[in-house]
């Protein structure tokens, strides 16, 4: 006869859920004590096996990142950015309300993403650290609509500043969501305020009371000049160069 089973539980659930991606991941075991210290050191300082909120569990891949980094043979930068944790509210259980509904729970119970016929292989993480010089903090395409003159977000119960100061601030925001663009234009306008001006360095605008020197790089080019341009060789020169030559 079988045995009946049962809804897991939260304190279940937080052993099914990986605390470093916050997922169900491969291979999970509970968090010990060698280990806790390498959370608390590397990746979270505030962790609390004790404290609900928090999953009780590492996967495979995570743990060895971990290791990895106490060891040194990897940056903490590899580690994911940690989940805010703060906002997981744990469900009060009553009869309509038997199970928990928090967002912890919901990834436990969550089935695996199906691959293939009769597999149940995790949907697998994204290794290594993402390329540096890329658009990483693009916002999702989406329309928008945007003023063409300050470059503001125009919309409903959005408060709408027309100033030359926000035009700069606005574009400045574009601009940092994108270092190699902003490296881009950057070079072209130091290149064509080089090309304008007469002296060796122009200045820049800063946010402060002082401009920044910027040196305009120069490039001597070593070219030859006849010594007769556009004039007829004299017979002395003539005599003493063919003197010279012999």
């Amino acid at each position: 006869m079988s045995k009946p089973t049962r809804a897991a539980s939260h304190a279940d659930n937080r052993q099914k859920v990986c605390l470093v991606c916050f997922a169900k991941g491969s291979s999970l075991k509970l968090i010990g004590a060698t280990t806790l210290n390498r959370i608390q050191q590397y990746f979270m300082p505030d962790y609390d096996l004790e404290d609900e909120r928090f999953p009780t569990a590492l996967c495979a891949r995570c743990r060895t990142l971990l290791f990895d980094v106490e060891a040194g043979t990897r940056s903490p930068d590899a580690l994911p950015n940690a989940f805010d944790f703060s906002s997981i509210r744990v469900t009060c259980l009553t009869r309509s309300t038997p199970l928990c509904e928090c967002e912890l729970c919901d990834i436990a119970r969550a089935n695996p993403v199906m691959r293939g016929t009769g597999s149940r292989r995790v949907q697998p993480h994204p290794r290594g650290r993402p390329r540096s010089g890329t658009a990483q903090d693009l916002p999702s395409p989406q329309p928008v609509t945007i003023c063409q003159r300050y470059h503001s977000k125009v919309g409903k119960g959005i408060a709408h500043v027309c100033t030359l100061t926000q035009r700069r601030a606005n574009l400045s925001i574009a601009f940092s969501r994108d270092g190699r663009g902003s490296e881009l234009h950057a070079s072209d306008l130091i290149s064509a305020k080089c090309q304008e001006s007469a002296s060796s360095s122009v200045q820049l605008a800063t946010r402060g009371p002082r401009s920044l020197s910027v040196t305009c790089a120069t490039s001597q080019a070593n070219n030859s000049c006849a010594a007769f341009a556009a004039q007829p060789v004299s017979a002395a020169e003539f005599s003493r160069f063919c003197d010279s030559s012999a």
